[in-house]
């Protein structure tokens, strides 16, 4: 349990770029899930809702991970709120770029994904 925890939430370590682009596929099909049951009932989209958020939570931390995978700090992130130039810096620096070879200020270098 402690290792989900540390993997969905926690602010410290490194993410490569498997593993960002694993919580982004998962924030996307958490908000279909979520439009989709809210267009069924509303009552199904309140017993669906903490799971949901929580999945779309997730993604911060993720992508604070993979901005210390590739040696900036996690205040870079707030780029992604200045709309076109955000999403063009996210998907080229957190989906395409390579992070650090070997070990930098936030840590050693993530394992691979599927280990």
């Amino acid at each position: 349990m402690r290792e989900l925890y540390k993997f969905l939430f926690s602010y410290k370590g490194r993410y490569n770029r498997a593993r960002w682009w694993f919580h982004l596929l998962c924030f996307g099909v958490s908000v279909l899930i979520g439009a989709g049951v809210a267009e069924i009932s509303e009552a199904l989209l309140v017993i669906f809702a903490l799971p949901l958020l929580l999945i779309m939570y997730s993604l911060i931390p993720a992508t604070v991970k993979r901005l210390h995978d590739t040696n900036n700090s996690g205040w870079w992130g707030l780029i992604c709120i200045i709309p076109l130039i955000g999403e063009v810096y996210a998907l080229v620096v957190f989906g395409c770029l390579p992070g650090t070879v070997g070990e930098n200020r936030y840590g050693e270098p993530p394992l691979p994904f599927f280990t």
